[in-house]
């Protein structure tokens, strides 16, 4: 199993799940082990397709570090303010309703559609705020695409970050907009931090929201509904789908539920022949 550094410290500080891979024992001697791990439904389908035997292929979904809790009002203005004095254009006042995007900078995350719709966000919500971080191949496109409709300091692109937890402890908001996705990391460690979010209605998506019960999906490239849907999650009250999302993640993609899962899938791989 690999973990990122994330994952690594809720791995140490999960001292009886720690205990119980530390003290699992294998065969001393070496195996081979036929498995195939898809991380969402549609691989696991495409796998089988392909000609793999079913009982080789396992689903197994990404992870994400999970919070107790959701970010306090005194967390969020913090991190905007540890923010604000990294990037002076992201907004550092309470007041101001921040929408994020993270990822990689590419029209195929539906980017483009993103900005158009943040000009009716804006106009509507003047004291609002898109932050799209990351790095990535369109950069430039769209930041053209922000100068053309007047949208410098309301869309900011501040770049890459290592580690994204202030940004999300930060927003109020999350948007996934994508042409085509797998299991969003992205979208999982958003709902993890108790943001609301809105997606495209793709099969990735859909394998982590209900619409209107985990969050809102809208359909792909179309830029009225997701200008709507945006709104509505930076001003209405969304905390019966946050709890909801957070529920999800919490019992279904934590990294002990992830690492839980490869455990299992091992041990029943590598049991010898007629054990119990």
């Amino acid at each position: 199993m690999t973990f990122d550094r994330r994952q690594t410290n809720e791995y140490r500080n999960d001292r009886p799940f720690r205990m119980k891979l530390m003290n699992t024992t294998y065969p001393l001697r070496f195996v081979k082990i036929p498995l195939v791990k898809a991380e969402t439904g549609e691989t696991y389908d495409e796998v089988l397709l392909a000609g793999f035997q079913r009982n080789l292929v396992h689903h197994i979904p990404n992870g994400v570090a999970t919070r107790s809790s959701p970010p306090t009002a005194t967390e969020k203005a913090d991190a905007r303010l540890l923010l604000h004095q990294i990037n002076q254009d992201l907004a550092p006042d309470r007041d101001t309703r921040v929408a994020i995007y993270t990822g990689r900078l590419t029209h195929r995350k539906g980017l483009l559609e993103l900005v158009t719709a943040w000009n009716d966000v804006s106009n509507q919500l003047p004291n609002s705020q898109l932050w799209l971080v990351g790095e990535g191949p369109d950069r430039e496109q769209l930041y053209e695409k922000i100068q053309s409709l007047g949208l410098v300091g309301k869309i900011v692109m501040p770049g890459a970050f290592d580690d994204v937890t202030d940004l999300l402890v930060a927003a109020d908001a999350f948007v996934l907009p994508s042409y085509m996705e797998g299991l969003s990391l992205s979208l999982l460690e958003a709902m993890a931090y108790s943001l609301p979010v809105v997606a495209s209605d793709i099969d990735g998506n859909r394998q982590l929201i209900e619409n209107g019960i985990h969050g809102s999906l809208v359909p792909v490239k179309s830029i009225q509904p997701l200008a709507v849907a945006v709104r509505q999650a930076l001003v209405e009250d969304k905390s019966a789908q946050i709890a909801a999302a957070q529920t999800n993640v919490s019992e279904n993609f934590s990294i002990t539920t992830m690492a839980q899962a490869h455990l299992d899938t091992l041990q029943n791989a590598i049991q010898p022949p007629g054990a119990c």
